[in-house]
């Protein structure tokens, strides 16, 4: 942009960055975003309980009873064979594009080339 410094510049590009990807994942049912330590489905029921009043012994026995029947959420080892998979599909996909490209190096070079070349930044 034309007319802002550098601060200014920084600012608004983090800005977009932060639009775009919010507006990207629009596009996928709630269901389907992923999961980490730190955002998911696990992470709405703390939410959730964090809300909640806290004054009774009711209002205890409704967290306790809330939570009971949260049952499993997440099967954490399946989700860890997902990702293992996807990283071996991607190791995959990343040496067929090394080699269908024709590069001559290693994949660290591959990687750094991929970085720094103009061809590949507008």
């Amino acid at each position: 942009m034309k007319g802002v410094n550098a601060a200014e510049q920084l600012s608004y590009d983090l800005f977009r960055r932060n639009y775009e990807r919010a507006i990207e994942g629009i596009r996928f049912p709630s269901e389907y975003l992923q999961v980490t330590q730190i955002g998911g489905v696990h992470q709405s029921v703390a939410n959730v309980v964090r809300t909640m009043p806290k004054f009774t012994l009711k209002d205890f026995k409704d967290i306790v009873a809330r939570l009971n029947a949260v049952g499993v959420l997440v099967d954490q080892s399946e989700i860890h064979e997902i990702g293992l998979a996807e990283v071996k599909r991607l190791n995959a996909e990343m040496k067929r594009a090394i080699t269908e490209s024709g590069f001559k190096g290693s994949r660290g070079e591959f990687l750094k080339f991929l970085r720094t070349d103009s061809r590949f930044y507008k």
